[in-house]
């Protein structure tokens, strides 16, 4: 059954993404077990009689698998901000990843404001902090409040003809750039999960 279920989610992502063998597979198999179905139902065919709670079963295993596919690859394009500018507070999660320029981290509970809109974003944003060496650095935790303002801009989940397995694992939507001494960072408390990850 779980294989059912998976070759409908592969068989979504080929629609969305072009893979045209995955498509006749999956297209095939559908076929495939919406005519068993229906043999089942008649009495004719008593090899498939007793089998048609099976075969339902099977059906609706790789309708499901499949409409979760759509559902979650269009979850990721709830909202297209377009690059376009941003009022931004958000927190900051365990994933902070210190480099050369500054630091990439990852925001959850994300809220973008531009003027009388306000949007619950439903995805992670990883935001590139660019230090300078003359700024004062706050203590960068898991937890920390921070606001900005900020050009948006979204990730495709769908690229080259693939489903992106990097966002999609780190639940990401969208990313952004800003200059640390251009936002405002407020530590906060990390949740219990967190300071676990962290240790």
């Amino acid at each position: 059954m779980f294989l059912v279920f998976a070759l409908g989610i592969f068989s979504a992502s080929a629609f969305l993404t072009g893979n045209l063998a995955i498509k006749i597979i999956g297209t095939s198999f559908f076929a495939l077990l919406t005519i068993v179905l229906i043999l089942s139902l008649l009495k004719k065919y008593n090899f498939l009689y007793g089998k048609r709670i099976f075969v339902l079963i099977m059906l609706l295993a790789y309708v499901l698998g499949f409409a979760s596919a759509i559902l979650e690859i269009n979850n990721f394009k709830k909202y297209q901000l377009n690059g376009l500018q941003y009022t931004v507070e958000a927190t900051l999660t365990d994933d902070i990843e210190f480099n050369s320029y500054g630091a990439e981290v990852y925001l959850k509970n994300v809220v973008a404001i531009s003027g009388t809109d306000s949007l619950n974003l439903n995805k992670q944003l990883k935001l590139s902090l660019n230090f300078y060496p003359e700024d004062d650095i706050v203590n960068i935790t898991t937890g920390s409040s921070i606001f900005f303002v900020a050009n948006i801009y979204n990730y495709d989940i769908i690229k080259n003809g693939q489903i992106n397995t990097f966002i999609y694992n780190k639940n990401l939507g969208y990313y952004a750039n800003v200059n640390y001494v251009d936002s405002i960072i407020t530590v906060g408390q990390s949740t219990l999960d967190e300071s676990i990850k962290e240790s």
